[in-house]
């Protein structure tokens, strides 16, 4: 595939995403941020589960400003898809790695 994906190997267009199938109905993601976890599990290693791709690649991508990716992605954290991990073999070029979970911590009907 053309273009810098930072060292990781995009999905072909007839792939699969592997994501939380409990994302969709949950009524505390808004559409933003059910497309921010669509395009980080995009980058996600079947080897490793993790995901490194930078924000201003994912703001790219969605069509969004890389706030607007930071503050999905802080929501994506704090509902449980998504783990921030230390990992020595991502690249650190403005990224952040994320272990992308198959359930949410919370149930979708759970409250803060």
């Amino acid at each position: 595939m053309s273009g810098d994906s930072g060292g990781q190997r995009r999905l072909a267009p007839r792939s699969f995403l592997v994501m939380s199938a409990r994302a969709p109905f949950d009524p505390k993601l808004g559409n933003a941020a059910l497309r921010t976890l669509a395009a980080l599990s995009s980058y996600r290693s079947t080897e490793t589960g993790l995901a490194f791709p930078s924000t201003a690649r994912l703001a790219r991508e969605l069509g969004l400003s890389q706030r607007a990716v930071q503050k999905n992605l802080m929501i994506l954290e704090r509902l449980g898809y998504i783990a921030e991990v230390v990992d020595p073999r991502a690249p650190s070029r403005g990224s952040r790695t994320f272990r992308i979970d198959m359930a949410s911590k919370q149930s979708p009907t759970e409250t803060n």
